[in-house]
């Protein structure tokens, strides 16, 4: 249909953008310094998504700083309850999870965005249904959260990281 031709449009584009603008600078990568973002799967044990979670996991490699990848609700919070608070979470929940638990996720400071994934009978707007749309969804936020953790250092005149995390952006 035509909004995912635009959408694949615009991430063609971005893809572009981006592959022009690395081979001018030097691109952040996951090694970088004091920023840590971290992308974060709760998949549904009763589907298989693992092709899903692999592609987009090779598309964004090197805009977090590791991906973690949970089948169950209580490994994936014991693991939130561990983790280090400075890091920024990126979380992707399948949609056969309750909405209390994104309520609990969203709870949590570092928690950056939040995505519903995943086939709907249902009409959810709130519901990202397919890859395409999810990896648009990713590039927009992640160029917004590097531009906003820019402009953070810049005020706090922290002038190398925000050189690093512009150029990331």
């Amino acid at each position: 249909d035509e909004q995912t031709k635009q959408i694949n449009r615009i991430y063609t584009k971005l893809k572009q953008v981006n592959e022009r603008f690395s081979t001018r600078t030097s691109i952040l990568k996951k090694t970088s310094d004091s920023i840590e973002t971290q992308l974060i799967w709760l998949t549904s044990n009763t589907k298989n998504y693992e092709e899903d979670v692999k592609c987009i996991q090779e598309d964004f490699e090197d805009y977090f700083s590791s991906n973690v990848t949970f089948g169950d609700f209580k490994s994936f919070d014991l693991f939130l309850a561990n983790e280090n608070k400075i890091t920024d979470l990126f979380i992707i929940i399948y949609n056969n999870y309750e909405e209390s638990t994104i309520g609990l996720v969203r709870q949590l400071s570092n928690v950056k965005y939040i995505y519903r994934y995943g086939e709907s009978k249902n009409k959810d707007n709130n519901l990202i249904s397919n890859r395409n749309d999810l990896r648009y969804c990713l590039a927009s936020d992640l160029m917004d959260h590097y531009a906003k953790l820019g402009e953070q250092y810049r005020t706090n005149k922290q002038s190398k990281l925000t050189r690093k995390t512009f150029e990331k952006a």
